[in-house]
């Protein structure tokens, strides 16, 4: 069920980004054309593109997380046994779903707080630019779950296969 509903989430956010990104394009074109061809730049398309660029960033780390695409330095882990780096993946894991947690805790009351506040040019609550970060957090969250399930699985496959190789 977890499975489904990280898959619903990921369609959700992959066409999401796609329109972000369409909006980004379009906003930055905007600017450039009115900035330089205009001589009359626009304040609120620049800001736009620039809340734009966060929730773009935050939903790409989310997609980044559920496709295993993030940075990793693999050339110790690769050397050490099955076994062994089953436990350090998994405790990686758990390093990062506790700064998720913490972040996603900490979020609430800053969006709580930004609720009455407006951005300069658009005048939009604040709130709605910081949803991106409980939003992408929760999603990073859920997939690095889901991964550490899959780890834990895989490891007691290890003990009961008996296996320790590489």
């Amino acid at each position: 069920m977890i499975n489904q509903l990280i898959n619903c989430l990921v369609k959700l956010l992959k066409g999401l980004l796609v329109v972000v990104v369409i909006i980004m394009v379009f906003l930055v074109t905007l600017q450039v054309v009115s900035r330089y061809v205009f001589q009359n730049p626009t304040a609120w398309s620049e800001e736009a593109a620039r809340y734009s660029l966060i929730y773009f960033t935050f939903i790409g780390a989310a997609l980044a997380v559920h496709k295993k695409e993030t940075l990793k330095i693999t050339i110790f882990i690769t050397k050490i046994p099955l076994r062994i780096r089953i436990f350090i993946e998994l405790f990686i894991r758990i390093l990062i779903i506790i700064f998720l947690l913490i972040t996603l805790y900490y979020s609430f009351p800053v969006f709580s707080r930004l609720r009455n506040q407006l951005t300069p040019a658009l005048r939009w609550s604040k709130s709605i630019v910081f949803m991106s970060v409980p939003l992408g957090s929760l999603v990073m969250l859920l997939c690095i779950m889901q991964e550490s399930w899959q780890l834990v699985v895989k490891l007691k496959s290890t003990f009961k296969g008996g296996s320790s190789a590489k």
